[in-house]
């Protein structure tokens, strides 16, 4: 089996420091796996939809996290269906953000909905969106 889309190093780095945090604090957490696989010479999706966050989970006290993982710096790269995916979340009363270092995680879990939403919005989306028919009904 061949992984599509395998993470950089930087990337992974940010995202051990983000899960170890997470563990310290008493979250559930989960790894997505968002990108393809390769059988017998054809690629699958993995069918999780374009835009889901690499790390979702629940806070203690049920609250929802979404985390968009970037390498240091990269934040700006976030595209067009990752800023849905947590827009959404951060609408429905979850904590999401894009993060290139566990302070980002910090700080979004300290921010209130208005907040979240303007860091959000910060990020430059530098990559199109897939066509609506690959994204979630309730993502659309």
């Amino acid at each position: 089996e061949e992984f599509k889309g395998k993470k950089k190093a930087p990337e992974n780095a940010v995202g051990r420091a983000v899960d170890a945090y997470f563990k310290s604090i008493g979250a559930y957490m989960r790894q997505i796996n968002s990108g393809g696989t390769k059988r017998n010479g054809t690629w699958t999706t993995s069918g999780q939809g374009s835009g889901i966050s690499d790390r979702v989970g629940i806070l203690q006290g049920g609250r929802f996290v979404a985390v968009e993982l970037k390498a240091p710096g990269k934040k700006k790269t976030v595209t067009e269906c990752q800023v849905l995916f947590l827009r959404n979340i951060i609408n429905r009363g979850g904590v999401a953000c894009v993060a290139d270092s566990v302070d980002c995680v910090k700080v979004a879990l300290s921010q209130t909905k208005e907040e979240l939403l303007s860091t959000l919005e910060s990020c430059v989306r530098t990559k199109r969106c897939s066509p609506a028919s690959d994204l979630p009904e309730w993502l659309r």
